[in-house]
């Protein structure tokens, strides 16, 4: 509908302004190769005023605008002054501190002069630009507009009436560039976004801070190529430099309301508005407001540089890329390549402490001493070359692979999993008997005794399903529940696979609790009641993680009936295998969630409550376990009862997978390996499945 500018609020306007300059900006032509890194910034400040104005609702009227009407002319001023210096830049300044605005005689960013036609091509556009006598209009970076999300309603809304309401040029060209008068504009932008954070409740800033982290795992979802993921690395680290060196409190800065008690909230916007005397400060003086805590400024922009350096690791690694001297350097990953990739430990360091479960698990736990470090290991074995013994070197690449992930996680914590300090090939050091297995180490938590074990969500499962303890409280379990779900959205958000999801790779840590408690034959015949922490899993069990792109570093799990039940039908078994082999995909990671899910509403294993008996369980068993749990009501009907109609609604949005998950979609083929439907599906999951499961309240 073609709005006036008469029929929307004058909120809307100024907003419409703030994402119009945006724009222009970062579309505009002619930046310094050198120095395009800094619309990566101003990107970013872009989508946390639009992910504020979702969380204020701001609209075309102003309606549902969260603001009080007292706080409404202190909101206008500061997105005005936000509008003003974003299409002011490069051709205005003021040459005193509170002095007029003065037209440059020689801006560094000018309007593109328009054609009648746009050229796509560098070199086609370069080479009618020199013929020409005007400049000519060439089309933006497209490849960069691509790099972040565009589909949000609330931005369509804006520019399409901007584009509507007033002259904006249609494209601005970098005549020069200055890099301080660029970051301090970027400074300032950063500073008024910060001020309107104090706007909000702390209600509301806990939405923004969730709303903005997964922007953070759209853009990365867009960016795929390894030059994208460096360029955002350097755009993160640049402004980290930039507001510690002292620059932004030379640019506007002022003391948050939330870190310096009941400061005054007009007076601080007086402050900053003074620093940039563009509109008149008449409604700021008589304004008064005080805010409480809020969150930190920076972190989201930490959690994206974050993303990007692990992002672009698992593409280096994963054979797409090759991880260079350089890269690790440009990275900030280490001073060379070696020093990430070499995660080999001599075998001959290493004493077992404890004996292992012959039960014929392929991933069997064993305790031992690495040095006088207690740690714990998961084993991951292989099938020997017949020629000569040894492991294919595409086994060896894998494992090497999924330990330097596991390494780096441990620096930069973006999934639960535990400190993993490399991996070893179990070869007897006196006998020289080669066992044919991987050992990946891990380390213990440093908030345990070193002689605590690791106890699996399925351990748990079992002794009360044995009568050996107690059934943990819906609360604690509604814990868990949202702690593992957030753990798998943060793997995905990196397009890591985990492809072993399942309850016995859950762990816990419990000082108080001993694996051998949970013996049938080691209680006096009344359950263990035990005051268990089930906020605090780790995720275990990444022997067959994968890059999500990368179809070479994968291997086929084994057939196991027990495994299978957590396995989505299409990749189960000899399913697995083959020419017409399923790839695997986030949609059967999410399916083995929901059957993780559904066990924490039961607290049973999925063969208790599908009352299947595994010994005797065959393949054609196993494949009919999803349609049961969709068809037979009684199955989630108990989750529903016991636990929750919102819990009941995750676990089926789970097992149906992209349908049920991704708005819109009504089956057909689902490419989730493709950006834009990569970002439907991780925006689907939070929306159907984390959210949901934030919003339970017991």
């Amino acid at each position: 509908m073609d709005l006036g500018i008469g029929a929307v609020s004058l909120t809307f306007q100024v907003f419409s302004g703030c994402m119009k300059g945006y724009q222009l900006l970062t579309e505009a032509r002619h930046m310094e190769a050198e120095h395009k890194y800094m619309r990566i910034q101003l990107k970013k400040e872009q989508h946390r005023l639009l992910d504020w104005g979702h969380v204020a609702g701001v609209g075309v009227r102003d309606d549902e605008l969260v603001i009080s009407s007292s706080d409404k002319g202190l909101l206008h001023d500061v997105l005005e002054q936000q509008q003003n210096l974003l299409l002011e830049f490069g051709r205005y300044e003021t040459r005193y501190r509170k002095g007029p605005l003065e037209r440059l005689k020689k801006p560094f960013i000018v309007v593109d002069e328009i054609f009648d036609f746009e050229v796509d091509d560098d070199e086609a556009a370069a080479a009618v630009e020199a013929s020409s006598p005007r400049p000519l209009l060439r089309a933006a970076d497209t490849d960069f507009e691509t790099r972040f999300p565009e589909g949000e309603e609330l931005l369509k809304k804006a520019l399409t009436w901007a584009k509507g309401a007033r002259s904006f040029p249609k494209r601005l060209r970098w005549a020069a560039f200055d890099k301080d008068k660029m970051e301090t504009l970027l400074l300032r932008l950063s500073r008024l976004n910060d001020f309107l954070r104090e706007l909000l409740t702390t209600q509301q800033l806990s939405h923004l801070n969730l709303r903005q982290e997964q922007t953070c795992y759209q853009i990365i979802q867009l960016n795929n190529k390894m030059d994208q993921l460096v360029e955002i690395v350097k755009a993160g680290s640049e402004w980290s430099n930039l507001t510690s060196n002292g620059r932004s409190d030379a640019h506007g800065s002022f003391p948050s309301a939330h870190g310096s008690g009941r400061m005054n909230l007009a007076l601080r916007a007086k402050e900053l508005l003074q620093d940039l005397p563009l509109i008149p400060l008449s409604r700021v003086e008589s304004m008064e407001y005080v805010r409480g805590e809020a969150q930190e400024r920076g972190l989201p922009n930490r959690s994206l540089t974050q993303l990007a350096r692990f992002k672009a690791l698992e593409t280096a690694i994963s054979g797409q890329q090759s991880l260079t001297d350089d890269r690790a350097t440009a990275l900030q990953l280490g001073p060379d390549a070696s020093s990430i990739t070499d995660v080999e430990l001599p075998a001959v360091l290493f004493t077992m402490t404890s004996d292992e479960d012959d039960d014929g698990d392929q991933n069997r736990r064993a305790e031992a001493l690495f040095g006088s470090k207690s740690v714990w290991i998961e084993w991951k074995t292989y099938e020997p070359r017949v020629f000569d013994g040894e492991p294919d070197h595409k086994v060896v690449k894998r494992i090497e692979a999924l330990v330097v992930l596991l390494k780096e996680n441990s620096r930069s914590c973006q999934f639960r999993a535990p400190r993993c300090l490399g991996y070893f090939r179990d070869i007897d050091v006196e006998t020289g008997e080669d066992r044919c297995r991987f050992g990946v180490v891990f380390e213990k938590p440093s908030s345990v005794p070193p002689s605590t074990q690791p106890i699996s969500l399925l351990d748990l499962l079992r002794a009360t399903e044995r009568g050996t303890m107690d059934m943990p409280s819906l609360t604690e379990r509604a814990k868990l529940a949202k702690v593992v779900t957030k753990a798998l959205e943060e793997l995905h958000a990196v397009n890591w696979l985990h492809k072993g999801l399942r309850s016995e790779n859950i762990l816990f840590f419990e000082c108080e609790l001993d694996p051998e408690d949970l013996r049938p034959d080691c209680h006096n015949g009344e359950p263990l009641s035990l005051e268990l922490d089930l906020s605090r899993p780790y995720l275990s069990g990444f022997d067959y993680a994968r890059p999500a792109q990368n179809e070479d570093l994968t291997e086929k799990p084994p057939e196991n009936a027990a495994y299978d039940l957590y396995r989505h039908p299409d990749v189960q078994g000899s399913r697995a295998e083959g020419d017409n082999a399923a790839s695997f995909q986030k949609t059967f990671d999410i399916y083995a969630l929901g059957i993780i899910l559904l066990e924490i509403a039961y607290w049973q294993p999925i063969d208790r409550i599908l009352r299947i008996d595994l010994p005797k369980a065959r393949p054609s068993t196993t494949l009919r376990v999803r349609n049961r749990l969709l068809s037979e009501r009684k199955l989630l009907g108990h989750v529903k009862s016991h636990a929750g109609v919102v819990l009941e609604q995750v676990v089926r949005a789970c097992l149906i997978g992209a349908e049920a998950l991704v708005d819109g979609f009504t089956g057909g083929k689902f490419d989730e390996k493709e950006p834009v439907q990569a970002v439907q599906l991780q925006a689907g999951f939070y929306k159907h499945v984390v959210e949901k499961l934030a919003e339970v309240k017991i």
